[in-house]
């Protein structure tokens, strides 16, 4: 399924490919792109990455993969990343240098990653019993808050498991790495 947020739908047209679903208050989209199922949303108190997370949850999809996540401009681009944050999904986003994992809690996660990379992990907030094997700065039952500990991290090999057990993380590493989880309740 893929869905387009709104003018996104342009984007998508313009490489020569079709969103099933297209979600916004559409003040962006091209009429001529409108092929999709259209979902008009005119919530002004969310953006149209709200929207289109809102209606992935509401439809039982809950391993996302976005693409688009800057949003044009500083604005929306931040805007985007808390919300990324703060939704408790599987959410994977791909922007021009590199690949995001929301990480949920009591989640085993195992990313393949190539060795010497580097990697980053963040939090919005703070997150607990962390745990971090294959990293040259390793965690064990740690704690990360809003700041720079876990900033440039590198690869030991070609797998980095995580899972920590309270709080919010995104993992940030270099473009087209893959992952897999085990555990957790999806939400």
């Amino acid at each position: 399924m893929v869905i387009a947020c709104d003018g996104a739908a342009n984007k998508l047209n313009e490489i020569g490919l079709t969103a099933d679903v297209v979600i916004g208050d559409l003040d962006s989209a091209f009429p001529s792109n409108l092929k999709a199922r259209i979902v008009i949303d005119n919530d002004d108190h969310r953006n149209d990455f709200e929207k289109a997370l809102s209606f992935a949850k509401d439809n039982k999809y809950d391993e996302i993969v976005v693409f688009g996540l800057r949003g044009g401009d500083i604005q929306h681009e931040l805007s985007n990343y808390l919300i990324f944050f703060a939704e408790p999904l599987h959410l994977l986003a791909y922007t021009p240098n590199s690949t995001l994992i929301r990480l949920l809690p009591k989640v085993k996660y195992s990313i393949f990653i190539s060795p010497k990379a580097q990697f980053s992990l963040f939090t919005n907030n703070q997150a607990g019993g962390i745990e971090l094997f294959g990293a040259q700065y390793p965690l064990s039952n740690a704690s990360l808050s809003i700041g720079s500990r876990g900033l440039h991290n590198v690869a030991l090999g070609e797998i980095i498991q995580i899972e920590y057990f309270d709080g919010d993380m995104v993992f940030i590493g270099p473009e087209s790495i893959q992952f897999e989880f085990e555990g957790g309740d999806g939400a």
